[in-house]
């Protein structure tokens, strides 16, 4: 279009439409923005001496992606370590370790999920410890099946004395 708008290259349209063309390019409204672009184009947002602006929309380099990988990698590593005093292999959440890593939110996205962050992560404000807590869930979770297997033979004591009176009552 930039080529059809400088007349470098031949484009088969309609002459009303080759004019309404030209009537919005030469607006000041289209002008104006397109010297915001240029100059847009032309910024270095990483601060004088950083090159310009490479305007990637978003996408992350490979250099990035690299470093939020390794530390990706390190983290789960990490979180992977069983804990003192407990001899249960730890449950890490590769999720939460990735919000972590690629630094929670922008604009209610995460890079690499979009808007499916809200499936994941619900409320704003994110846990990112994924085995803080894994031992003392561990012990609260073998102290309540103990006391589901004392209540359970309680009950089969009842029923059995039930049963044993009705057998006799027969």
């Amino acid at each position: 279009m930039c080529n059809v708008r400088k007349g470098k290259s031949k484009v088969i349209v309609p002459n009303s439409t080759m004019q309404k063309w030209k009537e919005a390019w030469s607006s000041p409204e289209f002008k104006a923005k397109s010297h915001q672009f240029t100059a847009n184009r032309c910024s270095e947002i990483g601060g004088v001496g950083a090159g310009i602006s490479r305007h990637t929309g978003g996408s992350v380099s490979h250099a990035t992606h690299a470093d939020r990988m390794d530390a990706f990698l390190a983290l789960k590593e990490q979180s992977s370590q069983p804990q003192e005093g407990c001899n249960d292999p730890p449950i890490v959440d590769e999720v939460a370790l990735y919000y972590q890593v690629v630094g929670g939110e922008k604009k209610n996205r995460v890079y690499g999920i979009g808007s499916q962050a809200s499936i994941f992560y619900p409320s704003s404000s994110h846990g990112s410890s994924s085995t803080a807590s894994y031992c003392a869930q561990s012990e609260a979770m073998e102290e309540e099946i103990q006391q589901l297997h004392r209540s359970l033979q309680r009950s089969r004591i009842v029923w059995l004395q039930w049963r044993r009176e009705t057998d006799n009552a027969s």
